[in-house]
């Protein structure tokens, strides 16, 4: 009975119940910074693999590039012959089991038979003939020449009316002409190869020309027949296949019916001798799983690197921004860190008044100055095609790294500084080997916090670098190559990821110099 009351009292106790609300807060907290990391990192998940999947990739609704697994037939044709949508295939007069002399179109001749469609009887499929390939004839027709000129017409020579032709013994040799008139043994014909120059007059018994014939051709305009066949060098996706035993078999798929209406044909990669096999994908035959699934496997397309870095000229963009980035952060380390070591140490008067105007400048839109800046830099300097207007500029400051620079000078003690005096040096000199030093963090935290800014900045590049596109910067071309490849979502997606690789290098690099920077200038959240 003791036990019992002390466990209750245990269990009971104030320091036990804030130990486990304590516990669900900080799963609390766990669980929604998970939640707002995957919020703000999917984005960028979305750009590394768009960027390296192929545009059908991209209409599937796999997160990952796939791609069907191929098998490449290379047996022979399946079956020997078929009937080809818009093929041409001679006529023969053939005879049938009744002894009629049909037309018929040859399709292919075999071992064992001859296969023909009937031209009057398509819907009844072909004709497996097993006769005598001797006793068929071939239907032909004159080899005809038709004039299209406009000569000749008191010759009797009618413009577009086709001319038997004959191959016909000429001067020591045999010429093709085309036959328009006979008088009794005189002849006259056109030359084909030549028709407007002139008529050419034969005597003799036509007979003892060659008349000229060619095959009578029938084309096809029905559906193929059969409606599957196998090509050699073909290739057709794998599938998994349900099998009447409730496993699966990989086939590979020769054509896709219609779910409910036509069968799927596929093929045994194992067993070619087992021809077409026609499966449906309702459920029949036993089988309990009607859906046939495509194999895949993991396809990333790295060639879109290479091809947007060509295309859009990644070598002289990277050359461009990084000399816009570094001067521009040079500038801007050196001015900050002089105007910030001012408002420091320096007894200026109404420096705290100077100090407020710098900071208002702050919340100072950029498009108030845009149009007096760009005056400026165009109409009076003449600046504009150049990298000047976006790296001069920060040779003279910003309110927002001096107050940086600022609030982590104002931690260091002041007894550094007049040590440092009492031993002869002089302001610079202080700055030079006191300041600096302990600044790093700082100085590292401004660098960065320009560095990214100069590499994203779009607008002031734009409108400066318009007139010189040889000078523009990572963001101005990678926006002209989103305007050209708008219908390639993998090829932007793929030139954004390639310019955000520095950035990100660079904060990792510089990671713990930089967030102990940002802590001791008091602008940590």
């Amino acid at each position: 009975m003791a036990d019992s009351t002390h466990t209750r009292k245990l269990w009971g106790s104030k320091q036990i119940v804030a130990r486990y609300r304590n516990l669900g807060l900080s799963a609390l907290l766990l669980m929604f910074t998970i939640m707002l990391l995957i919020a703000y990192l999917s984005p960028f998940g979305y750009m590394a693999t768009t960027a390296i999947k192929n545009k059908p990739q991209i209409t599937e609704k796999n997160i990952l590039p796939m791609s069907p697994v191929m098998y490449r037939y290379d047996g022979e044709e399946y079956p020997e012959w078929s009937v080809r949508t818009g093929s041409r295939y001679p006529l023969y007069r053939v005879p049938d089991e009744q002894g009629i002399w049909r037309e018929w179109a040859l399709i292919a001749t075999l071992d064992d038979m001859v296969v023909f469609l009937d031209p009057a009887n398509v819907a009844g499929g072909v004709i497996e003939w097993t006769g005598d390939p001797a006793t068929i004839e071939p239907l032909t027709e004159p080899e005809t020449f038709t004039y299209v000129g406009t000569g000749y017409r008191e010759e009797g020579v009618v413009r577009g009316t086709p001319y038997p032709l004959y191959d016909i013994p000429l001067d020591g040799g045999v010429k093709r002409l085309a036959l328009f008139k006979s008088e009794g043994d005189t002849h006259y014909f056109l030359d084909p190869a030549a028709p407007e120059s002139g008529i050419v007059t034969w005597q003799g018994d036509l007979d003892s020309a060659t008349a000229l014939e060619k095959e009578v051709l029938y084309t096809y305009r029905g559906k193929t027949i059969p409606e599957v066949v196998l090509q050699p060098g073909a290739e057709y996706p794998l599938y998994e296949v349900p099998a009447p035993d409730g496993g699966t078999q990989r086939w590979a798929m020769v054509r896709q019916g219609v779910p409910g209406q036509t069968e799927t044909y596929f093929i045994d990669p194992e067993n070619l001798d087992a021809g077409i096999l026609a499966w449906s994908e309702q459920p029949f035959a036993n089988q309990q799983q009607p859906t046939a699934k495509p194999v895949k496997r993991f396809d990333p397309q790295w060639e879109n690197f290479s091809y947007a870095w060509r295309e859009v000229g990644f070598p002289r963009l990277l050359f461009n921004t990084l000399m816009i980035a570094i001067l521009g952060m040079i500038g801007t380390v050196i001015s900050c860190t002089l105007v910030a070591y001012a408002f420091t140490r320096f007894p200026i008067p109404y420096k705290n008044v100077l100090f407020m105007i710098l900071i208002s400048t702050i919340i100072l839109p950029k498009q108030v100055t845009l149009v007096p800046t760009y005056f400026v830099f165009s109409q009076v300097l003449g600046w504009t095609g150049t990298w000047l207007p976006l790296i001069v500029p920060h040779f003279f400051a910003n309110a927002y790294n001096v107050l940086l620079l600022r609030q982590y000078f104002s931690t260091l003690p002041i007894e550094l500084d007049e040590a440092a005096m009492i031993d002869g040096a002089g302001p610079f000199r202080i700055l030079r080997s006191v300041i600096i030093p302990q600044a790093w963090p700082a100085i590292v935290a401004v660098s960065l916090f320009h560095f990214v800014f100069a590499w994203n900045d779009y607008f002031e590049p734009l409108i400066y670098t318009l007139s010189n596109p040889k000078i523009a910067p990572l963001s101005v071309g990678i926006q002209i190559f989103n305007f050209v490849f708008d219908q390639q979502p993998h090829l932007i997606q793929a030139t954004a990821l390639m310019g955000l690789v520095i950035p990100v290098v660079l904060f990792f690099l510089a990671q713990r110099v930089f967030m102990r920077g940002v802590i001791l200038t008091g602008v940590e959240k």
